[in-house]
């Protein structure tokens, strides 16, 4: 495993790529566990009582984004990297969501924190792109606009099925 997370943590810093991913099914069920864990202490974390409507809204969002990945590829007849492409999308999602929750622990309740949850939600669009740069064998603009495609829908979808506290949750 330390060497599947050497593979993630290249891919986030766009030193690697999603074919350097690990994905035989014990890495697979082993980066679904982690997410899902990281999930729940995120949202205990940001929502405290009302933690399953943020638990849900990441994990409807994550499901989006990776049926469109999945659409994406099928459309380019690339499905043959579909197993490495999520693996790379699920381990680059752990590594950048712990980083997060350090960010919103260490810095919570300033400008900093504000901050630095911005740059890492942009670093998580960006790495997204760099994914599907590789995986669609598109060009880097091309990847990082379908990437924010991708975001910016399955936040439009979260919105409109999750109910959502926002007003009474801050």
């Amino acid at each position: 495993m330390v060497n599947a997370f050497a593979a993630f943590w290249n891919i986030c810093i766009f030193r690697g790529s999603p074919a350097q991913a690990p994905a035989d099914d014990q890495v697979l069920r082993i980066l679904v566990s982690i997410v899902l864990a990281i999930i729940l202490v995120q949202s205990v974390s940001v929502g405290g009582e009302r933690m399953w409507p943020f638990a849900g809204a990441s994990i409807l969002s994550n499901v989006l984004l990776l049926v469109a990945i999945y659409i994406s590829l099928r459309i380019r007849k690339l499905t043959n990297r579909l197993r490495k492409t999520i693996s790379a999308y699920l381990g680059t999602l752990a590594i950048t969501d712990v980083l997060w929750l350090l960010a919103f622990w260490l810095a919570a309740g300033n400008e900093l924190s504000d901050f630095l949850i911005m740059a890492l939600a942009l670093w998580r669009i960006a790495v997204v792109g760099f994914i599907l740069k590789h995986s669609l064998d598109v060009s880097l603009i091309v990847g990082l606009l379908l990437a924010l495609a991708f975001f910016i829908m399955s936040v439009l979808v979260v919105v409109m099925v999750v109910p959502f506290p926002l007003a009474e949750a801050a």
